[in-house]
Formats: C-alpha cells, structure tokens, sequence
C-alpha cells in the first residue's frame, strides 16, 4: 500500500503513471499503471488493461397498432468461442464511425434490417463494460409502419455480416429475457439414457449444475453437456438432504430480472427435480392463444428421489401404514426488491 498524499489543494482520484499500448487493431488495448486514492483516504497502486473501441448506437424499432418490435439474430465470436453455439438476438446497433448519433443508427438500421426509419427518438447513453471496455452507447427507439422483410437477411456481406431480421411481439421478446435461479444444493443426481438416475450423488461444483449463487437458466439449458443432452433439458433431481425434514426448508428462488416477479419454494422433501421446458415443442397454446415453445416453461416438484427403490443409498421412499406420509411443500409467489 503506498500512503503518498495527493496535494492538498485537490482531490486527485487516480494518478497514471504509465500507459502501454498491447494491441491497436479494431480497437486499442492499453496497460495502465495508476496510483488510486481509496475511500479511506489511501492511495493503492495497480495495473489495468482498458480496451478503447468507438461509441455506438442501438435502435429499438416499434409498431404500437401490432405490438411489435424489430430484432435481429446473428452468429457472433465471442459468444461462440465461450461455448454459446447459437446466433444472439439483439437490437440493431453498430458503431458512430465519427458520426452523429442518430445519423448512424438511421443507417445501421437501414444495413441491418432494411428498414428506412424517419423519426427516432433518445432515450439515453449507457456505457456497456464499465469494467475494462470505454464503449458508450446512445439507445434510441422509433415507430414503424411498414411491412418488415424477414426472409431477405440483411448486413453488410464484406464485413462479415450475415443478419437475420425478426419481427416478435413486444410480450414474447420480454419472455425472452431468462429467469435466474438460486439452488443451494451441493449434490445432483446424474441420469442415464432412459433420463433415470444412474445411483451416482455427484457435486454441482465446476458444472452447469450449480445454482448455488444466482445464475440464469439459459447458460446451459443448450449445452452439448453429456446430462443435458440425455434428457434435451435440465430433468435432474437436486439433493437437498439427505431425508426428508421436519420443517419446510428454502429450496428454489426463480427471478424474472425485467418484471422483479419472484418464486420461492420451501419443502421437507430432500430433492427438488427441475424440468426447464425443452420438451415444449409449440403444438401447446394457452389461454390466451400463444404458443409455448422451448423453454418458455419450467417445473419444479419437491419429491423423494426418482427411481428409489433400487437404490438402496437414497432415501427411503416407503411409506408405513402406521406412521403414514406427511410432508410439506410451500410455493411463495412475490417481487424480488
């Protein structure tokens, strides 16, 4: 910890006292070696890398009469290279290449989606990656009329493009948004080819499995994971104890990060299986007429342990006609503040 006082007649946040430039492609990468004045009045010396990319700007077309909105889905890197194998949907967005905001993204829109927008309109300017990345980005919505092209694609080919243009309602693009669950269990039960548990209580450390710290569902539910893939979705069983309990004890916790719903489950049983919808193959529609497709839904019961009479190391699931079953399983419906 270096105590040097900054002079007393400012208050200096940070000193640079070196800059080192690593790579200067797209954009610039540069190590930065800096004195930092902590709350404490300290000073803490540190290296940083920074990497400085243009500003951008991102567009949310909409149609209020349709309730729609405009999206796109294309293949990208960065996803790929950290195991996400299909394309990203997101709003049409590119860089300012030294233009004005709402010039450049009345022109990426029009590269993107092949859409000619006459108004936009500002809803503000947010950085992206505060942590290590300077880009700022200017968000603007804009209303449209037109008939969207969905089939023709757009981009620009040169550049590597290769965009797909999608028109969704307002309400399923918001269920998009994944759900985030909170699991605190240590241990999994694998299954085999027919999705029935192979015997095994194997730890969820390391694995897509473990949901003991909050984690969105969508990180594995598409993964070529060999327990994934076995049953096309998450269908395990967590070991929450290891018999069941006398009282009901926090279980599950499921967020929707947009709306702050939350679902809360408490049981006395020692497992909880989660089904995460992949079966769903949108031949089902509910209530109100829309179609429920993969990983629209999810499930989860509090139960004994699958298949356990043949496995002697589970719990028993055998029920005496003196002492009967009793157990008990609370589902708590509220808002996550």
């Amino acid at each position: 910890m270096n105590t040097v006082s900054p002079s007393p007649a400012t208050e200096v946040r940070a000193v640079v006292h070196k800059r080192e430039i690593l790579s200067d492609n797209w954009g610039v990468l540069t190590k930065y070696t800096l004195s930092y004045r902590r709350i404490d009045g300290e000073w803490q010396d540190m290296t940083r890398e920074i990497y400085d990319r243009e500003h951008g700007a991102v567009v949310l077309p909409y149609n209020t009469e349709r309730g729609t909105i405009v999206l796109t889905r294309q293949f990208l890197l960065s996803a790929f290279v950290t195991g996400h194998d299909d394309d990203l949907i997101e709003a049409c967005a590119g860089p300012l290449d030294e233009r004005d905001p709402e010039e450049a993204i009345l022109k990426e829109a029009e590269e993107e989606t092949g859409m000619t927008l006459g108004r936009v309109e500002k809803i503000g300017e947010f950085y992206m990656r505060l942590g290590s990345v300077t880009e700022r980005l200017h968000f603007f919505v804009a209303p449209y009329t037109s008939t969207v092209d969905t089939v023709a694609g757009g981009g620009v080919r040169h550049e590597g493009e290769d965009i797909h243009v999608m028109e969704t309602l307002l309400a399923e693009a918001l269920d998009m948004t994944d759900h985030v669950f909170t699991i605190p269990a240590d241990h999994m039960l694998p299954v085999d080819e027919n999705v029935l548990p192979t015997g095994e209580v194997r730890s969820v450390a390391g694995t897509l499995f473990d949901f003991r710290m909050p984690r969105p569902l969508s990180e594995g539910i598409r993964t070529a994971d060999p327990q994934i893939m076995r049953g096309r979705e998450y269908d395990h069983c967590y070991r929450l104890a290891e018999a069941r309990r006398d009282a009901p004890a926090f279980a599950v916790r499921v967020t929707d990060p947009i709306s702050g719903r939350m679902l809360e489950v408490f049981t006395t049983e020692p497992g909880i299986q989660l089904h995460s919808g992949n079966v769903l193959s949108g031949r089902f529609r509910g209530d109100a007429g829309r179609t429920y497709r993969q990983t629209d839904g999810f499930c989860l019961e509090a139960q004994q342990f699958p298949d356990a009479p043949n496995w002697p190391e589970f719990p028993s699931c055998v029920v005496s006609p003196v002492t009967g079953l009793q157990a008990e399983t609370i589902y708590r419906l509220g808002l996550a503040l």
